[in-house]
């Protein structure tokens, strides 16, 4: 583990319209302690030459190329690479300002915190705007507790894996599960690891909102069942960490009933999913 160095892991996967803009991000930072390391999916679009061509111009950069296995074993198989004292995840369709690093990097070491939250803003391409969620006058960095931190969780925030200096330690025993919402999970199992936290205050990361990414695509039964067994596993994640896990409960209970209208709705009670989502209203009750 090379001291100071910041391990940047991207997961590529058929983004060859957007990945040079992502690559060009990391390539201009102030901070230049970094590898990148990025894993090639499976893509079958242009996205695996660009990656060589980038690969070939600075030797920070690593190219590990796999058959498609999706986003967390992706991220997984950049982390087993990594040498960083820290690490940071980048999606390939997003991009970072310039001081990305170096702004999330002093805050972790100014406050000696085990992970930085960068905050973020959105470019929503269908409707050809960016969206900023916080003026300038709030931007600043400031401590949180690691109670702040879960609570922050359960509220839907602070769940993406991206925009976020870690320490490389915590991961490992902390790896991505595959499927919908792979984050949350991982995400909570760090944050219980952590002692010390830090909030940059600061549109330093763009998630780009476009048709084919996957917070653009309709809810499934996939992306039912998966948010489910994320949030199941969070509250063995609380258990065992004998934190509060009532927050978790209401969370799980606001979306079994969602779902449960949903299908409702459809006429879908004989499925699988609305059996599931039976039984955990059962046991809540309970």
């Amino acid at each position: 583990m090379e001291k100071g160095l910041i391990s940047i892991v991207v997961p590529v996967y058929n983004v060859e319209k957007y990945l040079v803009q992502c690559l060009d991000s990391i390539l201009g930072q102030t901070y230049h302690n970094w590898e990148l390391i990025l894993v090639d999916d499976g893509s079958y679009d242009k996205s695996y030459k660009i990656c060589c061509e980038y690969a070939t111009k600075d030797e920070r950069i690593k190219l590990l190329s796999q058959n498609n296995q999706g986003v967390s074993k992706a991220r997984n198989a950049g982390l087993a690479l990594a040498k960083g004292e820290y690490v940071t995840f980048i999606d390939s369709d997003d991009f970072v300002k310039k001081d990305y690093l170096e702004k999330l990097y002093q805050a972790l070491i100014a406050n000696q915190a085990d992970i930085a939250i960068g905050d973020y803003y959105h470019l929503d391409e269908q409707a050809g705007m960016f969206i900023y969620f916080n003026p300038k006058s709030d931007y600043g960095v400031r401590k949180l507790t690691k109670n702040e931190v879960l609570q922050k969780v359960i509220q839907n925030r602070f769940v993406m894996a991206t925009g976020k200096l870690y320490k490389r330690k915590l991961f490992e025993h902390v790896f991505f599960k595959s499927g919908y919402f792979e984050d949350r999970e991982m995400i909570a199992r760090l944050y219980i690891l952590a002692d010390k936290f830090v909030m940059v205050t600061d549109d330093l990361y763009c998630y780009r909102r476009w048709m084919g990414s996957t917070v653009s695509k309709e809810l499934s039964f996939k992306k039912m069942a998966d948010l489910i067994k994320a949030t199941d596993s969070m509250l063995l994640t609380y258990a065992l960490a004998k934190l509060d896990d009532k927050p978790v409960r209401d969370s799980l209970l606001y979306f079994l009933k969602l779902y449960q209208q949903l299908l409702l709705d459809k006429g879908l009670t004989q499925t699988d999913l609305y059996k599931e989502i039976m039984w955990h209203l059962d046991i809540i009750k309970e």
